[in-house]
C-alpha cells in the first residue's frame, strides 16, 4: 500500500494456531488501516489485484462497525 501512496497507520496480520503443536500459520488475512480518505481511495484501485504472486489477491473494503455487523447478521438470520 505505500508504494502506491497511501499512508498506512497499521497492518494487523491473522494467523492461526495449531492446537497439537502450537504452531501459528499466517491465515492470508490482513487488516490495514489508512490514515486519510485520500490514501482509502488510492487503496481501492488496488482490489482484485494480484499479491505476491501466489494466486492471491488484495480485496479491499472498509470495516463494518458493530452495529453494521449486527445489521447483516440479523438480516442472515431471517433469511435462514
Amino acid at each position: 500500500f505505500g508504494e502506491k501512496g497511501c499512508h498506512t497507520t497499521s497492518v494487523r496480520l491473522v494467523y492461526d494456531t495449531d492446537q497439537k503443536s502450537g504452531d501459528r500459520h499466517f491465515r492470508g488475512v490482513a487488516f490495514v488501516d489508512l490514515s486519510d480518505e485520500a490514501s482509502f481511495n488510492k487503496g481501492l484501485k488496488l482490489h482484485n489485484t494480484p499479491f505476491l504472486g501466489k494466486g492471491k489477491k488484495v480485496n479491499v473494503r472498509p470495516t463494518r462497525t458493530k452495529t453494521e455487523l449486527s445489521q447483516i447478521v440479523k438480516r442472515t438470520e431471517e433469511k435462514v
